[in-house]
């Protein structure tokens, strides 16, 4: 009798002891997904930070290859195609011809074009106070949220003028008025949307 009580505790306690095992196997994968999912979302941090560098010195480069070209008095003649051919922006960046040519972001399906104030599809330009081609804008289209947020103020300051608004979505926001200050709260307003189109001014 003795005997067969303590096998029957025995056998509670092993049977315990197994429960005991599920529940900690349970709580590892637990821990283990939540790890995982941690370290997903730190390589896709990881992979932005190179788009957004390559995507600010692409502008930057852009900017500074226009205004040495082309000189500090006038942007006769400047558009993205001019860019291209002029083996001013990387020729692999490029995509379509002629007066649809755009020139590629690290982001897929977000391009910019470069339009002086002399481009009747640019005739906010003319808004900078500088007439004909003495501005030029880059139109940047369908940037998207995470990118938005971190790449516009990095670059804000060498503008005259920012504006930007949903993708497709007109007409755009001020976040810089000519020659103003930069209002970081409103950049964050219309960065809430999943893409966005942004344009940056530039004249003399």
């Amino acid at each position: 009798m003795n005997k067969m009580n303590k096998m029957n505790k025995m056998n509670k306690m092993n049977a315990l002891q197994k429960g005991w095992t599920l529940v900690e196997l349970g709580i590892v994968l637990v821990i283990i997904s939540i790890a995982a999912g941690f370290v997903l979302s730190g390589s896709d941090g990881l992979q932005d930070g190179p788009k957004m560098s390559s995507m600010r010195d692409v502008h930057m480069s852009t900017i500074g290859a226009i205004q040495e070209f082309y000189g500090p008095q006038a942007y006769v003649g400047l558009s993205t195609e001019s860019l291209v051919t002029g083996g001013l922006v990387d020729n692999d960046l490029a995509r379509g011809t002629g007066a649809t040519t755009t020139i590629a972001t690290p982001y897929s399906g977000s391009t910019f074009q470069v339009k002086t104030a002399a481009d009747p599809t640019a005739t906010p330009l003319l808004d900078t106070g500088v007439a004909g081609n003495h501005a030029f804008v880059l139109k940047y289209t369908s940037v998207p949220q995470a990118a938005c947020k971190s790449f516009v103020p990095s670059v804000a300051k060498h503008s005259l003028m920012v504006k930007l608004a949903e993708t497709a979505t007109t007409p755009l926001v001020d976040v810089k008025p000519l020659n103003g200050d930069f209002n970081a709260g409103t950049m964050l307003t219309q960065c809430a949307y999943d893409f966005v189109d942004i344009e940056f001014y530039y004249g003399n």
